[in-house]
């Protein structure tokens, strides 16, 4: 019996025990709601319609960036060569069609668009299965969340653009 007790306290406090580590895909988006859907996903990016005539483009290389299932928490200022988040922005003619902004396909009529970079701001991401654990184009989730975001139009004599908090969840990804 006191074999038991023993065995039974120790598996007690083995359960009881907590990791104290960052919540992981979905976990660190349970309390956060959506704010906007990706409604195109290309590669590794992902576009956001935010009216008629503009949009984000993100593109978040997950495997260079070190994101994983676990939240991480990124400056823009952190995004490689091969990550970006762009503001798109674009004039409907009655005579042509939005820009196809997930290829590098050119359609007759399409309207001609400008893209300015982000210049400040903070990304939260996780995906449902890190790079290294995924097959060569495996579908995957993805949710990001930009906060104080800025795209700096001066230089063209534009507004600049401030996005104060805009979140996408589980976007399909490949």
């Amino acid at each position: 019996m006191k074999g038991f007790s023993i065995l039974l306290f120790t598996a007690v406090a083995l359960v009881s025990c907590k990791k104290n580590k960052t919540p992981e895909y979905p976990d660190c988006f349970a309390q956060v709601n959506a704010t906007h859907t990706s409604q195109i996903s290309f590669g590794a990016g992902q576009v956001v319609y935010l009216s008629d005539t503009s949009a984000m483009v993100f593109y978040m290389d997950d495997e260079n960036l070190n994101i994983g299932t676990a939240c991480s928490n990124l400056s823009t200022n952190d995004l490689n060569a091969n990550s970006y988040i762009q503001y798109v922005e674009w004039q409907l003619h009655p005579d042509s069609i939005p820009p196809e902004l997930a290829s590098d396909v050119v359609y007759p009529n399409t309207s001609s668009s400008r893209w300015w970079p982000v210049t400040s701001g903070n990304v939260r991401c996780s995906v449902s299965k890190e790079a290294d654990k995924r097959e060569n184009s495996e579908w995957y989730l993805v949710s990001f969340e930009l906060t104080n975001g800025v795209f700096n139009r001066s230089q063209d004599g534009l507004p600049n653009v401030n996005i104060t908090n805009l979140v996408v969840k589980d976007a399909d990804q490949i």
